[in-house]
């Protein structure tokens, strides 16, 4: 898609199973070569245009360096006794609940809901030690709760109770590392089944049943809604336009009953 005002243009890919990328062309670029050649492009090789990672591509890359970052968080600290048992190591609820909300953050900065490259400016700090980097995220994730000003930024209050509950985990370089790995990603691209590959991979599968947190995937809740809510829904809907046919087929003038009836109905659903 091509749009422009007397200003600039844009051009939107729109390719399926690919994330959109826009270029932006000034009107007065269109003097340079290269300009003017990427605006033939659109009408003469369009296929240039389709990016080269997929939606499919991203969303396993972010996947895999929250898989890392799960297991990396939850197995610190972990030491086996003469016994052969395993102790220690992270809870993986507060484990996973921290990667939630890292998740979040991700989305909420591409969508705008926090300040454009925020959240990645503060992944990415090079300035900042693993443990200042933990500080920093905590004092986000209470702005965030709260609302109110963090740096320069003012920052809205998040609702929904993911921030009511705020334990960040120490943070080693290797953590962090992952950490920039998922910042560079662009966000709006994921699929929405990574929520699936966090809990899977956050939650210790040993726990798994007492915390009563497997996750559903798209397709098993779409095969439940579908005949307990959706379906259901549209006989009802179908019944109520047929009445409405009815009562309009005997209505002889706007005014009458039936025409009257039938605009109440209209007008309430």
């Amino acid at each position: 898609m091509v749009v422009c005002n007397r200003h600039t243009i844009r051009i939107h890919t729109q390719f399926t199973g690919h994330p959109s990328v826009v270029h932006t062309i000034t009107l007065d670029e269109l003097a340079q070569p290269e300009k003017r050649a990427l605006l033939k492009r659109v009408w003469e090789n369009p296929e240039w245009f389709r990016p080269k990672q997929t939606t499919r591509d991203i969303t396993e890359a972010a996947a895999k360096s929250f898989a890392l970052l799960a297991e990396q968080l939850r197995n610190r600290g972990k030491t086996k006794n003469a016994e052969g048992q395993v102790t220690g190591g992270a809870d993986p609820e507060v484990v996973a609940h921290f990667l939630t909300q890292c998740l979040f953050c991700f989305f909420a900065e591409d969508v705008e809901l926090l300040p454009r490259r925020m959240f990645e400016g503060l992944v990415n700090n090079r300035k900042l030690t693993a443990d200042q980097l933990s500080v920093g995220l905590r004092n986000l994730f209470t702005t965030m709760r709260d609302g109110g000003l963090y740096g320069n930024d003012d920052i809205p209050w998040f609702n929904g109770g993911l921030f009511k509950k705020i334990a960040v985990p120490a943070l080693t370089i290797m953590d962090v590392t992952e950490l920039r790995n998922a910042a560079s990603l662009n966000w709006t691209a994921i699929d929405v089944s990574i929520f699936g590959t966090l809990f899977e991979r956050g939650l210790d599968p040993k726990k798994r049943s007492q915390l009563g947190a497997h996750y559903t995937d798209t397709a098993t809740i779409a095969r439940i809604i579908d005949p307990v809510v959706r379906r259901p829904l549209l006989q009802k809907w179908e019944q109520t336009r047929q009445e409405i046919r009815r009562l309009m087929s005997l209505s002889k003038a706007k005014n009458d009953k039936h025409h009257k009836l039938a605009k109440a109905a209209f007008e309430s659903g």
